[in-house]
């Protein structure tokens, strides 16, 4: 639900931006995280959290809303006091797992698995289109609508942003497109997590992705040399470009886009969960700011169709790592989990509550 929460934002940004100037949406955006301040006092607390104060009849509750009143949320929170049980006996201060950091893979192998992938996701070419979707669609429908437009059966009109600048409007047009495309990739993911592996979803993006890419870069080089094709090729081709990123947004939000934010908050043991997570999320970010900073001189050296060719060959490269390092961890609780990274200590919850 954050990433289709996330998606339903960028396409209102989006959309906004067909009729707005950015620092009109600026300021109007400025009251969402005002909205959030004064909703997250009224959020619930985790079952976690409950069993640490001992209030474990809410902590029952609370793992039912979750899974569902069919899902034995008795034996959820018997695993949850037995996991924090043996933390408080064994490791009594999160300060612990930095002294002694090697002795501890629960930790240190997930926050490399998903740093990991974080920078694999940066390759995807999904931030720098969600980034720069306007420009990339303006250069690639730049003199759309000056060529025959009776030919091609349609009335291109170009948006008067400045005095100084004008954008064609398929550029926000393409770019409301790519963000439903986003969100309708996230509704399909968060229906298809509950029936198929995170592993099969992960590499069915990775490969999809892979081929997008290289087709996206194909349509890019072929538009950027229109002296080899018709006017009228040359139309289906700017089409055909925008298909191709819509399809390559789609593939990337089945799991490379969206697995690694996933996985911080199951990898991690309970104690350490929110601080692992916000770590790797903060590092997740600087490899997206570094992207987006980036790409603009990767455009400039190896031009559009050349930086976007460039990603495909690096997330290529990259795949048999990821083969070999991502756990799978469909239907099983988080407490579970860690024991996946410390197999010599197994611990089986077979038998039943009397």
């Amino acid at each position: 639900m954050e990433s289709v929460i996330r998606c339903i934002g960028s396409v209102l940004m989006y959309s906004l931006g067909l009729s707005f100037r950015w620092w009109e949406i600026a300021s109007l955006a400025s009251l969402v995280p005002i909205i959030a301040f004064i909703s997250c006092m009224f959020a619930p607390e985790s079952p976690v959290f409950l069993v640490k104060k001992g209030r474990l009849d809410e902590a029952e509750l609370s793992v039912s809303r979750s899974f569902g009143p069919e899902y034995d949320s008795r034996l959820e929170v018997r695993l949850i006091s037995d996991n924090l049980k043996e933390l408080r006996e064994t490791k009594t201060r999160k300060s612990d797992y930095v002294k002694s950091i090697k002795s501890h893979p629960e930790v240190y192998k997930p926050f490399f698995i998903i740093v990991f992938l974080s920078l694999v996701q940066q390759f995807s070419g999904v931030s720098v289109i969600r980034a720069y979707v306007v420009k990339i669609f303006d250069e690639v429908f730049s003199d759309f609508g000056h060529h025959s437009v009776d030919s091609l059966n349609t009335s291109m009109i170009v948006t008067e942003c400045t005095s100084e600048s004008q954008t064609s409007s398929m550029a926000y047009v393409s770019a409301i497109l790519i963000g439903v495309c986003r969100l309708v990739s996230s509704l399909t993911l968060a229906r298809l997590l509950k029936n198929f592996h995170r592993r099969s979803m992960y590499f069915i993006s990775i490969v999809l992705t892979i081929l997008c890419l290289i087709t996206f870069s194909s349509f890019s080089y072929l538009i950027s040399n229109p002296e080899l094709l018709s006017l009228h090729n040359l139309s289906i081709l700017r089409w055909a470009s925008l298909i191709s990123a819509c399809c390559l947004v789609f593939s990337v939000q089945l799991g490379v886009q969206t697995l690694p934010l996933l996985l911080s908050g199951e990898l991690f043991p309970a104690d350490v969960r929110a601080s692992c997570k916000g770590l790797t999320r903060a590092i997740t970010c600087i490899f997206l700011v570094l992207s987006v900073k980036m790409y603009p001189q990767l455009e400039s050296i190896l031009s559009l169709s050349g930086t976007f060719f460039m990603f495909s060959i690096v997330m290529f490269i990259f795949f048999p790592a990821v083969y070999f390092i991502l756990p799978e961890t469909k239907d099983l609780s988080l407490e579970m989990i860690q024991h996946y990274f410390t197999p010599q200590v197994t611990v089986w919850y077979t038998d039943s509550l009397p």
